[in-house]
């Protein structure tokens, strides 16, 4: 049988790793064996191929976020320590968009979340205080942190859910498993671990 691999969203960003990580996704998208959601990191690079950025908070994920690991994928030369330019950004969606096409197709049209039979699978929470959750708002779906936060009863799945880093939650690494919230933010950008949680089909 083959797997699926499903990404709860934050591809890129920290880490020198980009290059491998983006040619082993595009072999798992020709395959169609790859899904995923969006995260906030993940906005930063979509923002900047639909042209929907702008300079200052560019500069900010550069300096806050690791989105210059991201920048250095565009270009051959080491652009670490250069002048960040809305020439050089323009510069870097045209070489990106070159040198990673089915990436580039496949991150532009992530979803906010996944729903299965008995899981949802979402970057940052669900804004249970809508009358249906599935109108949550892209700025809700991946930037809040729902971990403190309770479930309805209404609710009958389980919520796969990170953003968060477990560290920061209990002080360990592993999913956090916690009534129907599945935590699964092992802290890889931070040189910690990458959690992965395995489900059946009949399981999913």
């Amino acid at each position: 049988m083959d797997h699926i691999l499903i990404i709860a969203g934050d591809i890129l960003d920290r880490g020198t790793m980009g290059n491998d990580l983006i040619r082993y996704l595009e072999k798992l998208i020709e395959k169609k064996r790859l899904l995923g959601v969006l995260g906030n990191h993940d906005l930063f690079l979509i923002d900047i191929m639909n042209d929907n950025y702008r300079l200052e908070k560019v500069l900010f994920n550069i300096s806050k976020n690791g989105f210059i690991e991201t920048l250095q994928l565009g270009f051959k030369r080491d652009i670490r320590n250069f002048e960040v330019t809305k020439e050089l950004i323009e510069e870097f969606k045209k070489n990106f968009s070159m040198k990673y096409p089915i990436f580039v197709k496949w991150i532009l049209e992530l979803p906010l979340y996944l729903e299965f039979n008995h899981h949802v699978i979402v970057h940052g929470f669900l804004d249970f205080s809508l009358r249906d959750w599935k109108y949550t708002s892209q700025r809700f779906a991946i930037w809040d942190r729902g971990y403190a936060k309770e479930i309805p009863c209404s609710f009958h799945k389980k919520l796969v859910f990170g953003h968060t880093p477990n560290y920061h939650i209990n002080k360990q690494d592993n999913i956090i498993y916690e009534g129907l919230k599945i935590m699964i933010d092992g802290g890889a950008a931070s040189r910690h671990q990458v959690n992965i949680l395995y489900l059946t089909e009949r399981e999913i």
